[in-house]
């Protein structure tokens, strides 16, 4: 009854994941294939435990990985203009999307989730 309840609310209120051709430009019909043949592959080793999913997955991940590599290329192959500068925004280096930078009492930043939980912790159970 809640999953119903919060079903019936998002369909209501929430905007829906719309998806365009600029969703995942680095998409393409072999990496579609490969996917399927993943998802057999899991079939199969659910029903007779057959154990090609590893091998699949690699394939996959691997293909995956090109493929971005290849867009990413491209891309700056083909930047002009504004498009050099999203370039560099891409690749400019940034705080952990997980919390905000932590300053530590001597003026150092703790970077990173495991740097700022012992800063915390210092700070306040020395």
């Amino acid at each position: 009854m809640l999953r119903e309840t919060m079903t019936t609310t998002l369909d209501e209120h929430a905007r829906k994941k719309r998806w365009c051709s600029r969703s995942k430009p680095w998409w393409c019909e072999e990496l579609k294939e490969l996917r399927k043949d993943l998802g057999r592959a899991r079939r199969k080793w659910r029903v007779a435990g057959t154990s090609r999913v590893k091998a699949a997955r690699r394939e996959f991940r691997r293909a995956v990985r090109r493929a971005k590599r290849d867009c990413w290329n491209r891309f700056l192959q083909e930047a002009d203009g504004n498009k050099v500068w999203m370039a560099a925004a891409y690749t400019t280096p940034r705080i952990d999307k997980t919390g905000q930078a932590l300053v530590r009492e001597d003026g150092t930043v703790a970077e990173g989730r495991c740097d700022r939980e012992r800063a915390i912790l210092q700070a306040h159970f020395p």
